[in-house]
């Protein structure tokens, strides 16, 4: 297919050198659907989808979304229209034909349609008409279309002949090609595909990490990490076929070089990822956790990328239970006290966007689950005591502030933090605190206003003693008011 140059069905066609306008275009295939909603057989679905084959669309990068979506619309009725053994099985191949012809655009929108309907086209494209599947897994290597079809493709690779197809296209490609069939591959993964069944490829991502092309090294160690922070059976087969140590020992070659490479920062996040499903096996990679913690404690030194990477990963590390065990385990080795004073530094300290990220990043750390532990408990309020006595009152600080992003921060990090009971008291010595969150003019936006709610509720479900009965019934009222109510205040300021 191609941009649309006439009209179909009862419209007569124009010739292709006539320019015809985007208001036209959208009125045909709107026609045209409106045509096939009146006569809704199969017979004519199939003329319209073969008359459609016929016309040139080579332009379809320049309809308006109106009309492309008048064009996805048309397509998906005409599906709709046919039974799913004649849309595969008919003699004139047309979504063969369809798929292998028509430009990225159009083959995003078959896609999509057999995406919403894989429950009853699997088969078919796993068993019968494979053929159909391999047409897709060709235009895997184009940019338009390649996030689609690998939504697609990934959930056939258990099929011999498609993973012979993607094998193919992976020895024969540029780079960037290439790192769209990886993209199949991650997807697999990521959805609890077994890797030793994707092995070749993933042997072959791993021999990018060879590549004189720095791009396809950083591309290849930030794919290895967002599979093995998601999947513990990835991180396991990584370590098992010894890639991680391998990895390793690239991490220590570069951190002996005096300016440590473009790749250092991929590596590091790699490592800190692959400690969401395995935080004990770094222990066997002390220099990773030398360089990390070696960072924060000079994160005044560092460039800002730098200095985010430091105290990102300290929190993805910690970002679970079990994490934070491991964390409280190593604290005397690697200082715990002095990392935590460096998060209050950090938090304090450096251009505004810094600081919202910082506590982002704190917020991770201190994330609980649920029902909390004792011990976590215990090991959360020895950092948060460690962060600096000012601690609480600046985060109430950076809660009034006239900055979105920062009171945003403060908020999610109040809410992470409120899931502790001890922090209600230590919030309480800040000077007028349940005043600042009843408060309604201190949030404008919908979402601080819905995270400034949900404290409300945390404040109440907590019955703590420190919070006088007085202000207990006015968070009651709050909460009954909803998250979204303006004061009588407000409402008069905006209404004089």
């Amino acid at each position: 297919m191609g941009a649309h140059r006439g009209k179909c069905g009862n419209v007569d066609m124009m010739d292709e050198t006539e320019s015809t306008n985007n208001e036209e275009l959208s009125l045909d295939f709107h026609v045209l659907k409106s045509n096939l909603l009146r006569n809704r057989t199969e017979t004519h679905a199939l003329e319209l989808f073969q008359q459609l084959l016929s016309i040139s669309m080579n332009n379809l990068d320049d309809l308006s979304i109106e009309t492309f979506h008048d064009l996805k619309d048309l397509i998906h009725c005409i599906f709709d229209s046919i039974s799913v053994p004649n849309l595969f099985q008919q003699p004139q191949s047309l979504l063969l034909n369809a798929i292998t012809r028509s430009p990225s655009s159009v083959v995003t929108i078959i896609v999509d349609y057999l995406l919403n309907h894989l429950s009853d086209v699997k088969a078919f494209l796993s068993v019968s008409n494979t053929e159909v599947t391999l047409a897709l897994a060709n235009r895997i290597i184009e940019s338009a279309c390649a996030e689609s079809v690998a939504n697609l493709l990934w959930q056939f690779l258990n099929v011999n002949v498609v993973k012979e197809k993607l094998e193919s296209l992976l020895a024969n490609n540029r780079a960037e090609e290439r790192f769209r069939i990886f993209q199949v591959i991650s997807i697999f993964l990521k959805e609890g595909g077994e890797p030793q069944q994707v092995s070749s490829f993933i042997n072959a991502l791993e021999k990018e990490l060879l590549s004189t092309d720095i791009l396809s090294q950083l591309n290849a160690v930030e794919m290895f990490a967002d599979v093995a922070s998601q999947q513990a059976a990835v991180a396991s087969y990584l370590i098992s076929t010894g890639f991680v140590d391998r990895l390793y020992k690239y991490f220590v070659e570069i951190t002996d070089h005096p300016d440590m490479g473009f790749i250092f920062p991929a590596l590091v996040k790699f490592f800190g990822h692959l400690s969401v499903v395995n935080v004990d096996c770094l222990l066997k990679y002390p220099k990773f956790l030398d360089s990390v913690f070696d960072l924060v404690f000079h994160f005044d030194m560092l460039d800002p990328c730098q200095r985010l990477l430091a105290f990102d990963t300290i929190a993805v590390i910690g970002s679970n239970d079990t994490g934070k065990l491991f964390l409280h385990k190593i604290s005397d080795h690697y200082d715990l006290i002095k990392t935590m004073n460096a998060f209050g530094a950090a938090i304090g300290s450096g251009p505004l966007e810094l600081r919202v990220r910082h506590m982002d990043a704190l917020a991770m750390l201190v994330h609980v689950e649920n029902p909390v532990d004792d011990n976590i408990s215990m090991i959360v309020e020895s950092w948060v005591r460690n962060i600096g006595e000012p601690f609480p009152t600046l985060l109430m600080a950076y809660y009034t502030k006239p900055f979105n992003d920062i009171r945003l921060s403060s908020e999610r990090l109040i809410l992470e933090l409120l899931n502790y009971s001890w922090m209600i008291e230590k919030l309480m010595t800040v000077p007028n605190f349940l005043d600042k969150i009843l408060d309604r003019s201190v949030q404008t936006t919908a979402e601080g206003m819905q995270m400034k709610h949900e404290i409300v509720c945390k404040l109440i479900d907590s019955n703590s003693t420190a919070i006088p009965a007085p202000y207990m019934s006015k968070l009651q009222l709050y909460q009954r008011e909803g998250p979204y109510c303006q004061s009588i205040q407000n409402i008069e300021m905006s209404n004089p």
